[in-house]
C-alpha cells in the first residue's frame, strides 16, 4: 500500500520527490519476492535476516530498497500490530497508473501521518501536502474519522496550524486560528448549528477553509463533534465569545 508523498500527490497536487513509502504485510513469501525481484547489481537490498527482524517488530519496522544509479529509494514499513496501519490496509483505495492497479493508503491515514511528521519537526512540505489534499478532496474526505483520530493521538495543534501557514512551536493556539474564526463562531451561535455549508454561504469562503474553521471551532469548544452529515451542535453562547476568542 503506497503512502507518504506519492499518496499525497495522488489525492492533492504533484511535487518533486525521490522516494516512495510503502506499508506492507511482510511474510517469508514477500521477502523472497523482494530478493528475486530486485537485481542486487542495480539495487541495494538489505540482507534477508534484516528484513525478517524488521518484519517481526510489532511497531516501527522499517527497511529501504535503493536504486544505486539514481539514489531513488523505497521506504518499506511492515504493518506489524500498528492499529493505524491495519485500518489503512483495510480501507486502502485502488487507482490505475497506466495499465497497472496500485493500492494507495486512504487520505485520512496520509494526513494523520503527515501531521505526525510535522509534530516531530519534519519539513513544512507536509503542511503544503495536507492543504492540497483538503482542497482537492473536499467532501470526499471522512472528516469525522480524521478529527477523531487527530484528537486521539494528540495532533490537534498541528491540525490547527494547517489553516494558517508555518508557526513557531511556541505560538499560542489562538494565533493559529483562521482570521474569520470569531465571525464564524458568532454565525454558528446565532444559527444554533455549525456546518461547512453554513460558513461557505455566510463567509463566502471555499470548502477547504470552511471545514478547517469548523474543526477549529470544535477544538475551541464552540461546536460539538461530527455526527455523520448532520450539522454540529453549538456548545457556547454569544457571552462566551470574548473568553474563547479574546477581546476584539
Amino acid at each position: 500500500m503506497v503512502t507518504g508523498s506519492i499518496a499525497a500527490m495522488a489525492y492533492g497536487e504533484p511535487r518533486l520527490t525521490t522516494d516512495i513509502d510503502v506499508v506492507i504485510v511482510l511474510s517469508e513469501d514477500t521477502i523472497s519476492g523482494i530478493v528475486a525481484g530486485f537485481d542486487a547489481t542495480e539495487f541495494y537490498v538489505p540482507p534477508r535476516e534484516v528484513m525478517v527482524i524488521e518484519g517481526r517488530r510489532q511497531l516501527h519496522g522499517h527497511f529501504n530498497l535503493i536504486h544505486v544509479a539514481t539514489a531513488l529509494k523505497a521506504d518499506l514499513y511492515p504493518a506489524g500490530v500498528d492499529p493505524l496501519h491495519r485500518w489503512a490496509l483495510k480501507n486502502r483505495q485502488a487507482i490505475t497508473v497506466g495499465t497497472e492497479r496500485v493500492w494507495v493508503a486512504p487520505p485520512e491515514y496520509v494526513i494523520l501521518r503527515k501531521l505526525q511528521y510535522l509534530r516531530d519537526g519534519a519539513s513544512d512540505k507536509h503542511r503544503a501536502d495536507i492543504r492540497a489534499m483538503l482542497e482537492s478532496l473536499g467532501e470526499r474526505l471522512d472528516r469525522g474519522t480524521l478529527l477523531n483520530e487527530i484528537e486521539a493521538v494528540g495532533l490537534a495543534r498541528e491540525w490547527a496550524s494547517i489553516g494558517s501557514g508555518p508557526k513557531s512551536a511556541e505560538a499560542p493556539a489562538v494565533q493559529e486560528r483562521d482570521p474569520l474564526f470569531r465571525e464564524a463562531a458568532k454565525i454558528c451561535i446565532q444559527n444554533q448549528q455549525g456546518s461547512t455549508s453554513l460558513l461557505q454561504r455566510k463567509l463566502k469562503v471555499g470548502y477547504g477553509r470552511a471545514a478547517r474553521i469548523i474543526d477549529q471551532l470544535h477544538l475551541a469548544g464552540v461546536l460539538g463533534p461530527p455526527d455523520a452529515s448532520k450539522p454540529r451542535d453549538v456548545l457556547a453562547g454569544l457571552e462566551d465569545l470574548d473568553r474563547i476568542c479574546g477581546p476584539k
